[in-house]
């Protein structure tokens, strides 16, 4: 009899939670845990009614209460983790991350990127050694996993091989994650390689209209050239299908192809005049190939224009941050463009943005490909 009243108390919380009533939830949650007060379906119904109703310290100790009871609760542990990342506590978030990596049995590519996500903010609050300490554990769980290597890479840990560009898999999932606040949170950076590739397209392209737009995420660096002149013909390339789905809101491409961008350059038929890609290269390493490819995918005298994110290093090729990014030196940059094929006719140092508060310096290059290249 004591069973059957926990289930039908249970069920009507459920029940008023699928109606968004959670206080009415709250209340047949606490009928139940009155009869027995870990009985889980229960405890989980309470907390998260809790967490609904924005009461987070009541809602989190029922949380941990119920890890501690049944580890095996991976969904708690990615609410905790949610919290714990809104709180700014990266390192509880990122261990309850681990916690779920280790005790699932399929991996996750998302769960992987928001571990790899806290670690990096561990770097930015300067906890790197504890960012070192949980990546290591990651590691050893997940050997061959590519998105805990570039982690692992990034953080700078002996004996991890620096890979030469960001995990395709990565790179998709992170901006189809990052698509739906794309916009606002590229706005709150004051990022500006959009403006300064439309600017020297300007000054250098405009009679060029056949326009490859390489990684053109959500549009904004097109949407500024097309402003500038509608009879433009653009087509854009990204990994992120979420991202091409806001580019075609804009209605401003004539094509948008959903591709890995070596992947795509190397089967194009179509010759462009112009290749524009803003900050895309900081997903790329080493850069010869797709210099090469881009050579072979434009007209002679044909203009490409592009951002990366630099340092100041004469015998530096490119680098992997901390967070999972590439930066470039001018060096490399002007000798790739070289062996590819390709004249430079300006390179400008500017500020493209801003992370946490401090501003980040880029090149915005451009250059013509020379007659028979």
């Amino acid at each position: 009899m004591k069973t059957e009243n926990i289930n039908t108390l249970n069920n009507k919380a459920v029940d008023f939670y699928e109606k968004a009533n959670y206080e009415m939830a709250l209340f047949f949650a606490d009928k139940a845990l009155a009869l027995d007060s870990i009985y889980r379906p229960a405890m989980i119904n309470k907390a998260n009614s809790l967490y609904m109703l924005k009461k987070i310290p009541e809602a989190m100790d029922i949380y941990i209460k119920i890890t501690k009871i049944y580890p095996d609760e991976l969904t708690i542990r990615y609410t905790m983790a949610e919290i714990y990342d809104a709180d700014e506590n990266y390192e509880k978030a990122a261990n309850e991350y681990l916690h779920i990596i280790i005790n699932e049995e399929k991996q996750n590519i998302d769960i992987a990127i928001n571990l790899a996500t806290e670690l990096y903010m561990m770097t930015l609050e300067n906890e790197n050694k504890k960012a070192i300490k949980i990546a290591k554990k990651w590691i050893k769980h997940n050997p061959e996993n590519p998105i805990a290597l570039h982690t692992a890479a990034a953080l700078r840990i002996k004996g991890i091989k620096k890979p030469e560009q960001i995990n395709h898999n990565y790179v998709e999932k992170l901006f189809d994650a990052f698509a739906d606040s794309f916009e606002t949170v590229l706005a709150q950076l004051e990022y500006k390689s959009p403006f300064l590739v439309c600017e020297n397209w300007k000054k250098y392209a405009q009679n060029k209209t056949d326009i490859l737009d390489a990684g053109c995420g959500s549009g904004l660096c097109g949407m500024k050239i097309y402003k500038t002149n509608p009879m433009i013909s653009l087509t854009g390339v990204d990994i992120s299908k979420k991202m091409l789905k806001k580019a075609k809101e804009k209605n401003i491409y004539k094509k948008l192809i959903s591709s890995e961008l070596i992947l795509f350059l190397q089967n194009n038929k179509h010759i462009f005049n112009c290749i524009i890609a803003a900050d895309v290269f900081t997903y790329f390493g080493n850069l010869e190939n797709l210099f090469k490819l881009m050579a072979k995918n434009i007209q002679n005298n044909g203009i490409i224009i592009f951002t990366v994110t630099s340092f100041n290093s004469f015998f530096s090729k490119y680098k992997l941050e901390k967070s999972g990014r590439y930066m470039h030196s001018r060096k490399y940059i002007e000798n790739k463009l070289k062996l590819a094929g390709f004249s430079i006719i300006e390179e400008k140092k500017d500020i493209m943005r801003y992370e946490a508060e401090k501003p980040v310096f880029g090149i915005i290059f451009t250059a013509i490909k020379n007659t028979g290249s």
